[in-house]
């Protein structure tokens, strides 16, 4: 009887245990806060990736597009700035990716996958790849 209270305690104290680790979670956000939260940010972050230490960040590609200027400096901007890459980049590909599928026009011996015409807009679709 003693060895299974003995076991119960145990299987009791490593629950508690458990329970008192911090959660994938909160050590996420507390990642974020100790980061970007903090006055002069990005000096201190500078000098964590001088470092080595963004290596193992969660954050780490957020802290390059800091450093290359992707982002602003200041965080209470970076979902505008994320938002407007994104119609930019939209905007880039509809002007410069060829769509073949929206040329009708042409006749079907240059517009099909298998032409090897060179003003076919297939071969410009294959060549982008």
């Amino acid at each position: 009887v003693s060895t299974q209270s003995t076991g119960s305690a145990l299987i009791v104290e490593k629950r508690e245990q458990l329970a008192t680790l911090p959660q994938e979670s909160d050590t996420l956000e507390l990642e974020w806060e100790k980061t970007f939260r903090t006055p002069h940010y990005i000096l201190k972050l500078k000098e964590k990736a001088l470092a080595g230490f963004l290596r193992f960040s969660n954050f780490r590609s957020i802290s390059w597009q800091v450093f290359l200027s992707v982002l602003p400096d200041a965080s209470d901007q970076w979902d505008a700035a994320a938002s407007m890459s994104r119609v930019q980049y939209s905007e880039l590909k509809k002007h410069y990716v060829v769509d073949p599928h929206a040329t009708e026009d042409l006749s079907l011996s240059v517009n099909n996958p298998l032409s090897q015409e060179e003003h076919s807009p297939w071969a410009q679709f294959f060549q982008d790849k």
